[in-house]
């Protein structure tokens, strides 16, 4: 599964099918407190703070990985954008 900024994908086809048909766009980032934290030989999940190049937003992404037969594989997936803070409202007159 991967939880995405704009969509929820479940399952191998839909992952695939989403990195095959998005738009081609710089993808180049800058990583910050980046967290990878290993549970034994075969699992390990990885926590970041992402800037895009130009951009003052700051996303998030982590991931859930498993060694399998194949290798290291992503099991689980989740990237989203914090939005700006919304100024308070002025008080009541």
């Amino acid at each position: 599964m991967r939880f995405g900024i704009h969509e929820n994908l479940y399952g191998y086809e839909s992952i695939a099918f989403f990195r095959a048909t998005r738009p081609a766009i710089d993808m180049t980032r800058r990583l910050m407190n980046t967290v990878i934290t290993t549970y034994d030989r075969d699992m390990a999940t990885a926590h970041t703070e992402f800037q895009r190049l130009g951009s003052l937003l700051t996303g998030r992404q982590s991931h859930v990985w498993l060694r399998t037969e194949s290798g290291w594989r992503i099991a689980a997936a989740h990237v989203s954008l914090l939005t700006p803070p919304v100024p308070p409202l002025p008080p009541a007159p």
